[in-house]
């Protein structure tokens, strides 16, 4: 009870708080108002997995919460307004209740939820509508046709019919070749805290594991891989070469996401867990990458490639934030992206071999593109523009972040029995243990001490049952 009330406390504190911050007199007390609310949410969600027999949901809320809080305690408050503090609360808040749902038609409706407080933002200025306009154009069929897979699931239809509009849904949202034309033009335009409450989740990823998991024919498991490896390395290609800082942060998340879409169409252990892992990585490390970004254009203005134009002596914090979490989303020794670039690639070349190898290609293009941003940005030049570094604000969320995946990746078989489910079967052994005492008492039958144990066993969190039911 206590797992399932956190759970949902976590998704509706952000909602909460939207409401508050909109009445908030400026953007700065928006952002206190948004900052705590997420701090709690974020309380919330680590109460709920902490509390829970583990799987590969369990810690979502907490992961959601993380990902709100860095967005909005990190968005620049200068040129700002109060509504703007609330709509990325809105989409955090629905991204939450996504987390938590399993009903395909609660899907439904809180995937358009998320997308409108984006669209209404985007359309608010105008210097972002022309982004507003292709956003609506290929957001708006792909809500429709989740939608569509959605009712089809919830009236019953074949798994193999509802399956195919919600992965046509699922792609246009995740920014999967062909239909990426809108995202690097999102980046660029809109505002950086909205981009990292609805990109950085990955919402598609948990659609794809709660519903399409079992449902996907092998044909279209192929062309979904083909399109992620194709997505991965053209979207790393592309962000090498960009001059300016937020394309080329804009090719790289496209490129990410896409690693972790052609991840979950592996079919052994070491892939699936990858996948799993680079997910919650990728989230973590390029949401506060991202407002490590803003926070530097922010302070400089618009942030260019061309030429070398910084100067670390005067920001080292910031620029070892930016270096950090962007190293560490593309596998940095030490953090828990390295064991997640490592399973992946191991797990997936045993199905993919050809395909397989792009995910190395595109991790390297990647890494170009990061150690590019840094030496562009934080090096060359004598001269100060006058920014300051890290404020305190600032540096409690990023050392959160830092420290997290620095910590998993010291400890990474944690994390990995945790989304395993493995606290689950250890709960459903000792479960056997007593049954089987009693039943040597004469107060149970075996058959019915086995049927409970193989009940526990059988939940739909546990990682391995997810991914058998494809194969089977």
């Amino acid at each position: 009870m206590i797992t399932v009330l956190a759970a949902a406390a976590a998704a509706l504190v952000p909602l909460v708080t939207a409401a508050v911050a909109t009445r908030s007199a400026t953007a700065l007390d928006a952002r206190r108002v948004g900052t705590l609310g997420m701090a709690l949410a974020l309380s919330c969600g680590v109460l709920s997995g902490a509390t829970s027999d583990g799987g590969w949901d369990a810690m979502l809320p907490a992961f959601v919460a993380a990902i709100g809080l860095t967005a909005v305690s990190m968005s620049a408050a200068g040129n700002a307004t109060p509504t703007r503090s609330a709509r990325i609360l809105l989409v955090i808040g629905a991204t939450g209740a996504l987390v938590v749902t399993d009903h395909p038609v609660a899907l439904a409706i809180v995937w358009v939820a998320s997308i409108l407080p984006t669209w209404l933002e985007l359309r608010a200025r105008p210097e972002t509508r022309p982004s507003a306009r292709a956003f609506a154009a290929y957001l708006t069929p792909s809500a429709a046709l989740v939608t569509l897979g959605a009712l089809l699931l919830a009236l019953g239809a074949s798994p193999a019919v509802a399956v195919l509009p919600l992965a046509a849904g699922l792609a246009i949202r995740e920014a999967m070749v062909p239909a990426h034309s809108w995202f690097p033009s999102f980046v660029e335009k809109a505002p950086m805290g909205l981009v990292v409450a609805f990109v950085a989740p990955q919402v598609g990823v948990y659609a794809h594991l709660r519903w399409l998991a079992a449902g996907l024919p092998p044909q279209l498991e192929d062309v979904i891989a083909a399109l992620g490896a194709i997505t991965v390395v053209l979207a790393a290609a592309l962000g090498a070469v960009q001059r300016s800082a937020r394309r080329a942060l804009g090719y790289l998340l496209m490129s990410q996401t896409a690693l972790v879409a052609f991840g979950l169409e592996a079919h052994s252990a070491s892939g699936r867990m990858g996948a799993l892992l680079a997910w919650l990585v990728c989230g973590i490390a390029t949401a506060g990458f991202a407002m490590t970004t803003a926070a530097l254009e922010a302070r400089r203005g618009s942030l260019s490639l061309d030429r070398p134009s910084g100067s670390f002596r005067r920001i080292p914090s910031l620029a070892s934030a930016y270096l950090l979490l962007g190293l560490a989303s593309v596998g940095l020794p030490g953090t828990l992206g390295f064991v997640a670039e490592d399973l992946l690639v191991n797990g997936t070349v045993e199905r993919f071999p050809v395909l397989g190898l792009t995910l190395i290609l595109g991790t390297g293009l990647n890494s170009v593109t990061i150690v590019r941003g840094f030496f562009a940005l934080f090096t060359g030049s004598r001269r100060h523009a006058g920014e300051r570094d890290l404020t305190h604000r600032e540096r409690a969320v990023l050392t959160l972040l830092v420290g997290s995946l620095l910590a998993a990746g010291l400890w990474p078989s944690g994390p990995i029995r945790w989304l395993s489910g493995v606290r689950r079967h250890e709960a459903s052994e000792e479960a056997v243990d007593r049954q089987s005492s009693r039943s040597a008492l004469g107060r149970l039958e075996p058959e019915g001490a086995m049927h409970g144990a193989v009940a526990v066993v059988d939940g739909d969190r546990a990682l391995g049952d997810l991914f058998d039911a494809r194969e089977r």
